[in-house]
């Protein structure tokens, strides 16, 4: 959108131009999704990313698309406060759950190469008998003759086969979530760029926001008995998923009805 006063290419969400300080047009997209920028939920999301950093990199593992999202997420929030919803940052928000997106086909593709590997050396070492018990009689008390007959049976065909449908189901899964996060994500940038509210693919966010906030709770649960820091980060990772599903719910639970658009 141009400044009909200076002619400036400000963002649609400017409540004066930057340059001249000329009031622009309303942009209803961009007011609609200010008020779901402050919304006290928004801020807890923003807190509770911070808290998963933060915890991550008390036991040595700090994700990068973590630390992204949650610097981008702060810098939405501070430009909401100023009355703006600045869809630069919310673009790259949108960026860092593609990243994710795409690092997890990285992550299935090395499974699936992994598999491969595994197969075709589990192929060669276990499938000598005599291989197999030199091994297992330096484990100790192990029932050498029945594990000599498994693994001898076995062939290295059925490792590469379990590590293609572990990958199988990584890809099926990020189809099905991340894919349609991201596509949510991206739309609510996009509708403050055009000027009318059309948010994407809003019921699937929900449903995968609040699937991926179940499984972290499991997380949570499974830690519980070990060390407390794991145990809280992922509690904080499943609160913010859940609590982004309630977000989304709470403000595009309804059809999206375009907007007047700027002339």
């Amino acid at each position: 959108m141009k400044c009909p006063n200076c002619g400036f290419e400000g963002e649609l969400t400017y409540p004066v131009c930057p340059q001249c300080q000329a009031q622009l047009q309303t942009n209803p997209a961009a007011e609609k999704i200010l008020g779901v920028l402050k919304d006290t939920l928004f801020l807890v999301i923003c807190i509770l990313m911070s808290a998963v950093c933060g915890l991550s990199f008390i036991v040595g593992n700090l994700p990068l698309i973590n630390v992204l999202i949650t610097i981008f997420l702060w810098l939405t929030y501070a430009q909401s406060k100023k009355g703006i919803a600045d869809p630069k940052h919310l673009r790259c928000i949108s960026g860092a759950v593609y990243a994710n997106y795409v690092i997890t086909y990285v992550l299935a593709g090395l499974v699936a190469l992994l598999g491969v590997i595994f197969g075709a050396v589990f192929e060669m070492v276990f499938s000598d008998p005599e291989l197999i018990n030199s091994i297992l009689s330096e484990l100790g008390d192990v029932d050498v003759a029945l594990v000599t007959d498994l693994l001898s049976t076995l062939p290295g065909i059925i490792v590469t086969v379990a590590f293609m449908l572990a990958a199988a189901i990584i890809i099926v899964v990020n189809v099905f979530s991340q894919r349609y996060i991201h596509r949510f994500a991206k739309s609510v940038y996009q509708s403050i760029e055009a000027g009318k509210l059309e948010p994407k693919h809003t019921g699937a966010a929900k449903i995968w926001l609040f699937i991926y906030g179940g499984f972290t709770v499991i997380t949570f649960l499974t830690n519980l008995g070990g060390d407390l820091i794991p145990a809280l980060c992922s509690a904080a990772e499943a609160a913010a998923a859940i609590i982004a599903g309630i977000l989304i719910n709470k403000h595009f639970s309804e059809p999206a009805v375009p907007c007047i658009e700027n002339q």
